[in-house]
């Protein structure tokens, strides 16, 4: 009775962790914060080009999908604090998130200014549009498209109470004109209280079935 009550939660709890869809809360950095908790900060360096990646910073690995990566480097937007991240290319980007997080976040900047490489396109500008999309375990869990503000900085946050470890962020229509990316926050996930005693009990099933073999 112990090991059929013990299965069905373990398969409850499985059940429930595979139903979760992340939700994206795009400009809407109140509705994150009410369901996000408690963020931690990963700054970006300021290298300059570091190529196409992968580059690890902190818990965070990028890669561009279509061009070199540059991180500071005197590339940036002043709407986002700290150093930004662009590619010189259209702006395909993998982040792979290298801790279990509920919780991902980062501002992006459409700049419309043609010269220069802060707050300006650095090519002939055009108006782009994206798409987000978050995995966990090599699956899709959503995603969503947007047309940046311009000039301004947009907010993307991702909520998935099961965990997400890869955010995919593609230019769906655009060129090699800059859109900054920055100010990357996660949120990891606690360990559910209810955790321990599964995992205790299906270890207390191993030994009684080890005792009941020997005998």
């Amino acid at each position: 009775m112990i090991r059929k009550i013990l299965a069905a939660s373990f398969v409850s709890l499985a059940t429930a962790s595979a139903a979760f869809s992340a939700t994206f809360y795009v400009n809407d950095a109140a509705g994150f914060g009410g369901v996000a908790g408690t963020l931690k900060e990963v700054p970006l360096p300021d290298v300059g080009k570091v190529g196409t990646g992968p580059v690890t910073v902190g818990p965070l690995t990028f890669d561009s999908q279509s061009g070199d990566l540059f991180f500071g480097g005197g590339f940036g937007s002043t709407l986002i604090p700290g150093n930004d991240t662009a590619i010189s290319g259209t702006e395909d980007l993998q982040i792979d998130i290298n801790v279990n997080s509920t919780a991902f976040r980062f501002f992006l900047v459409e700049p419309t200014t043609n010269t220069g490489q802060i707050d300006a396109c650095n090519f002939t500008c055009v108006q782009s549009t994206f798409m987000i999309e978050a995995f966990r375990g090599g699956a899709s869990v959503g995603s969503e498209s947007f047309d940046p503000i311009d000039d301004f900085a947009n907010f993307v946050g991702i909520f998935d109470a099961a965990g997400i470890d890869r955010v995919l962020i593609t230019e769906t229509t655009g060129n090699a004109d800059n859109e900054f990316f920055g100010s990357f926050a996660i949120a990891t996930i606690p360990v559910p209280a209810s955790l321990p005693l599964i995992l205790g009990g299906f270890a207390v099933l191993g030994m009684v079935g080890r005792r009941r073999r020997k005998s």
